[in-house]
């Protein structure tokens, strides 16, 4: 779980900080030299249920169709975590604004 992804993340990645957990999984800012910041989440029980290898399926193929399209997060890489392969990382560039406060400027609900 966040231990292994803690010690496989570090090995490439400084993590900076948490930045937010749910019931899918944990998500850290963090940098490395090769590929500057970015967001590293890792996606648990990916195939425990259909449901979750559907969403986990979503949230790869989805962003890397758009990885061009300059209003959607690119996607870096997938990784899995080993030995069972029932956890994995997804990779993407990092963005500094967080989606609701970018919705309130576009739509000015503030």
């Amino acid at each position: 779980g966040y231990h292994m992804f803690m010690s496989s993340v570090g090995k490439a990645s400084h993590v900076e900080k948490r930045m937010g957990s749910g019931a899918y999984g944990v998500v850290v800012f963090a940098t490395d030299q090769m590929s500057g910041e970015r967001a590293i989440k890792l996606v648990t029980r990916v195939f425990e249920k259909l449901q979750l290898a559907k969403r986990t399926l979503r949230e790869i193929t989805i962003p890397r169709h758009f990885s061009n399209h300059e209003n959607i997060i690119g996607l870096i890489d997938v990784d899995t975590v080993y030995p069972n392969f029932q956890e994995m990382f997804v990779l993407f560039l990092w963005i500094v604004s967080e989606m609701l406060t970018y919705m309130a400027d576009i739509f000015s609900w503030r």
